[in-house]
């Protein structure tokens, strides 16, 4: 009997302030990944991606709805990095 994990998900909006707290809020991406439960090396896909191409970033390849990480500590650090675009 397996015990697989259900991969998460997370949407265009979130990656994108994630990116911007490291980027542009100065943060490390050690410490971004820890308070959002993520891998750093994440953390360095989505920072390339949206350093790439900041209106193409993210664009998904997914045929399934993306639902936006739950839980209230993830949405309280992403929502600390405002971007005026």
């Amino acid at each position: 009997m397996e015990n697989k994990k259900d991969r998460r998900t997370f949407d265009k909006e979130f990656k994108k302030e994630a990116a911007c707290l490291v980027t542009e809020g100065g943060r490390k991406v050690s410490e971004v990944a820890r308070d959002l439960d993520v891998h750093p090396n994440v953390i360095h896909r989505w920072k390339r991606e949206y350093l790439g191409d900041t209106e193409d970033a993210f664009p998904g390849n997914r045929t399934h709805e993306t639902r936006r990480r739950g839980d209230a500590k993830g949405k309280e650090v992403v929502g600390r990095c405002n971007r005026g675009a």
